[in-house]
């Protein structure tokens, strides 16, 4: 059993960093090859134990820097530790319930007398950056707006730091109970304002939760504060409403409308786990059954359909559970998109890249495998294989998908087989399952996943969906809008990136708009929030919206 601390009001704040050692030795674990040194989990280490022994409550970041074996890193992370807890106790939130009954008075007392030592709020609205001390503003929604249940449902849930940061499922279960009825595709593009540009909103460096951060916890009290009712208690869920109606014209997604109430899965009832396959997917134009003959080869369950987004999917499907005539089936939260690198790079250069994965991160599946075939360096693109390499790096760090490269039709069909052993493999435990079991030889393909999935392990859905109705959910549109054109065509622009064709959209909705003010002498300035666009970029749109004629010349060089 770890040692006391010294001090007793310090044990809150070893208990949180223990979480963090823990964490880190996780990562130790994936990063750090056999026979070497993880400095950071060392570090936590030598800070856990100057902690325990340190004879005084520790009540600031900049008293725990003085501690031996504290450095700058450590010091922010106690910091972030304390902050936390005086914004807690300060609104009463329980946020010490796992100290010992004697404890736990001392550490009440302990944060009220450091929330004294900060400024009060002034009457502007600015309040002190408890880190910094410079004066900014913080961000607080309209109450029932989206962000305000974003980081309500957050803070309901505890999830106010990174080791106890929450999927968005989870997330968007606690918004529904406080009230919120839009939809998740609403939430993915508002998320991104809420992380990128207002920084209330934090993602875990692994596996993509989400937490509050140091700017979200005050805007979460200050929200807290202001929606408090005369009794003292905090915001009250409201019963379950009808949805209103939604203007599904805004959405590049068809409406859906839910057949069958909520599926409660029962314990008896068997599942048989099914690999559908594109129609369109295939390894020879000469006999376009033999991927799916390899794969039934390799004792994989699998089907051919027509897909509206992606190239594979897994579904459990209920012989018990009829539905018009048809057994009924529920798709999984695993979902794959194949191309070949020649696929690849020309779908980069007409921007169908960047519409896909769009598309895929918006199918609220919690698991989106990239999976490409074939050589980056051997391949003759119109892009070279530095680039090819930039976009799935880029794919893997900033869209949270799993990236699997594989060199040949073999590798593929291997790497899909151990995939739905891993989830025949997860899913036996939980319920009945018709597939056979993983044979012991077999195993370690299936457990621990191939090398791209060692976070592939919550396969079995929280919220179970009908295959015909996510099929409808995921339908394009057949008829685009002119806004949805407009983006299409500035999106043919050489160098005009999705942020920066989607702020000069907004700026001018149509072309003949942004014709008219370009064709008027007027100055073009393009851009998003984050990132101001090149000027040569500013120059080639208003050279080719003013030249006279044009002219088609074949690509010399590659991108």
């Amino acid at each position: 059993m770890p040692p006391k601390c010294a001090h007793p009001s310090n044990e809150f704040l070893v208990m949180e960093m223990e979480k963090l050692l823990e964490q880190e030795g996780a990562k130790s674990h994936r990063r750090v090859a056999p026979g070497q040194v993880n400095h950071t989990v060392s570090s936590y280490q030598r800070a856990l134990h100057s902690i325990r022994t340190h004879p005084a409550s520790i009540e600031t970041g900049e008293q725990a820097k003085a501690l031996r074996g504290v450095g700058n890193f450590i010091a922010q992370k106690i910091n972030a530790i304390l902050i936390r807890l005086e914004a807690a106790a300060t609104y009463g939130e329980e946020m010490a319930r796992h100290l010992p009954p004697e404890e736990d008075a001392a550490r009440t007392q302990k944060a009220a007398a450091a929330s004294k030592k900060r400024k009060a709020t002034p009457s502007n609205g600015l309040v002190e950056h408890p880190s910094s001390g410079d004066v900014s503003k913080v961000y607080k929604p309209a109450k029932g707006k989206l962000p305000w249940y974003v980081i309500m449902a957050l803070w309901d849930v505890g999830a106010t730091s990174e080791a106890r940061a929450v999927d968005l499922s989870e997330l968007v279960t606690e918004m529904k109970a406080l009230g919120f009825v839009g939809t998740t595709s609403q939430l993915s593009t508002r998320m991104s304002s809420l992380i990128n540009a207002h920084h209330v909103v934090a993602k875990a460096v692994d596996g993509g939760l989400l937490y509050l951060s140091l700017a979200g916890i005050q805007s979460a009290t200050l929200c807290r504060q202001e929606a408090q009712p005369a009794n003292g208690s905090g915001p009250t869920r409201q019963p379950s409403a009808a949805t209103p109606p939604f203007d599904w014209s805004t959405t590049n997604l068809s409406k859906l409308i839910p057949t069958v109430p909520q599926v409660r899965p029962n314990d008896d009832e068997a599942w048989d786990i099914v690999l559908l396959l594109d129609h369109r997917e295939m390894i020879s134009r000469t006999n376009r059954s033999v991927f799916e003959r390899k794969l039934l080869e390799a004792n994989v369950t699998c089907e051919v359909r027509a897909l509206n987004i992606g190239d594979m999917i897994w579904i459990a499907r209920a012989p018990t559970r009829m539905h018009q005539g048809q057994p009924q089936e529920f798709v999984l939260d695993v979902v794959v998109e194949r191309k070949n690198i020649s696929d690849l790079a020309s779908s980069i250069v007409d921007k169908r890249y960047t519409e896909q994965k769009a598309r895929l991160k918006e199918s609220g599946l919690r698991y989106v495998i990239y999976l490409v075939e074939g050589s980056l360096a051997s391949q003759s693109t119109c892009i070279r294989g530095g680039g090819l390499q930039t976009a799935l790096t880029r794919t893997q760090v900033q869209h949270n998908f799993l990236v699997y490269h594989g060199a040949s039709h073999d590798e593929t069909v291997g790497f899909l087989a151990a995939v739905h052993r891993h989830i025949v493999h997860h899913f036996h435990p939980h319920l009945v399952c018709t597939n056979p079991p993983v044979p012991a030889a077999t195993l370690p393909l299936a457990s621990p996943p191939p090398p791209p999935l060692r976070d592939f392990t919550q396969v079995v859905p929280v919220t179970w969906q009908l295959h015909s109705e996510f099929q409808t959910a995921s339908r394009k549109k057949a008829a685009l809008t002119v806004g949805e054109i407009h983006q299409m065509m500035l999106m043919q622009v050489p160098k005009l990136g999705r942020a920066t064709v989607s702020h000069a959209a907004a700026t001018f909705p149509t072309m003949a708009s942004l014709w008219t003010h370009v064709q008027g002498g007027h100055p073009l300035a393009l851009g998003s929030t984050t990132r101001r666009a090149a000027e040569p970029r500013h120059t080639f749109l208003v050279d080719l919206i003013s030249r006279p004629t044009y002219t088609t010349t074949a690509p010399t060089t590659k991108y």
